[in-house]
C-alpha cells in the first residue's frame, strides 16, 4: 500500500502505459479498430487491382486511340487514382479520430478512478512510474486502478468512423 514519504507527503505510484495498453476496454477497441481497418484494406485491395487492370486496359487502347482521345482516358485514370488515395487518407484520419475519442473515454475514467484511490488512501502525490527511477512496491496502485478500471469501464464502443465528426 501506499505510504508515508516524508513531511506529510503520502504517495503513489501509476504506471499509466501498462493501464492504457492492458485494460479490457483498450483491448476492445483495439479489436473494433482492426475489424474496421481489416475492411478497408480489402476494399482498398479490390480499388488497387481494378486500377491496375483499367491502367493495363489503357496501355492497350494506346495504339487504337488518338493522342486526345488518350489523354482524356489518362486523365480519368488519374482522377480515380487521386479519389482512392483521398478515401485511403479519409479513412486513416477517420479511424485516429474515433480511436483517439475511444481512447479520451477510457483515460477520463481512470482520472476519476485515481483520484478516487488517491482519497481512498489519503494520497497527495501520484506519480507516473515511467517518471519514477525507483519506488517500493508499495507505492504501487497500478493494479488496483486496473481492477476498477475493467470494472467501471468494461468495454468502449468507438464511433462509426465512416461518420463525419460531431462539429463542437
Amino acid at each position: 500500500m501506499a505510504g508515508d514519504s516524508g513531511a506529510g507527503v503520502r504517495l503513489g505510484i501509476l504506471d499509466v502505459g501498462r493501464a492504457l495498453r492492458d485494460a479490457t476496454s483498450v483491448k476492445g477497441i483495439r479489436t473494433q479498430l482492426n475489424g474496421y481497418m481489416d475492411s478497408y484494406r480489402a476494399d482498398t485491395q479490390k480499388e488497387e487491382q481494378s486500377l491496375r487492370a483499367a491502367q493495363d486496359e489503357l496501355g492497350r487502347k494506346r495504339t487504337v486511340l488518338s493522342a486526345d482521345a488518350f489523354a482524356a482516358e489518362r486523365q480519368k485514370l488519374e482522377q480515380r487514382l487521386t479519389a482512392a488515395q483521398t478515401k485511403v487518407q479519409d479513412r486513416r484520419q477517420s479511424l485516429e479520430r474515433v480511436h483517439a475519442e475511444a481512447m479520451q473515454k477510457v483515460q477520463d475514467a481512470l482520472a476519476g478512478i485515481v483520484s478516487t484511490i488517491a482519497k481512498e488512501r489519503g494520497l497527495t502525490l501520484i506519480l507516473r512510474k515511467d517518471q519514477t527511477l525507483f519506488a517500493l512496491p508499495a507505492y504501487e496502485i497500478t493494479d488496483e486502478a486496473l481492477k476498477r478500471l475493467d470494472k467501471q469501464l468494461p468495454s468502449v464502443k468507438i464511433a462509426n468512423p465512416n461518420t463525419p465528426p460531431k462539429k463542437q
